[in-house]
């Protein structure tokens, strides 16, 4: 089974994967046991979905996740009023 780090770093066998690392070929039980550990931070894919097919290395995040419906961006100048 082939896992992405969502968020944050994933420690595992001495080795720091960073938000976007793709660890493949992980044991599935051992694969189950780290999502369920991580919480969301780690997420099951096919490589095939992860990998660019151009150059076959794992594209960015924010090519990988789609619109999930969050807080959309907020215009600070926008929402702050001096009042006078």
């Amino acid at each position: 089974m082939d896992l992405l780090v969502a968020k944050f770093t994933l420690r595992y066998n001495g080795k720091d994967y960073k938000a976007g690392d793709v660890l493949k070929g992980i044991d599935d039980d051992k694969a189950r046991a780290i999502i369920r550990i991580a919480d969301g931070d780690v997420i099951a894919v096919n490589s095939t979905d992860v990998e660019s097919p151009e150059t076959g290395k794992p594209q960015a995040d924010a090519d990988i996740v789609e619109n999930d419906g969050g807080i959309p961006p907020v215009d600070p100048k926008k929402t702050v009023s001096r009042g006078k």
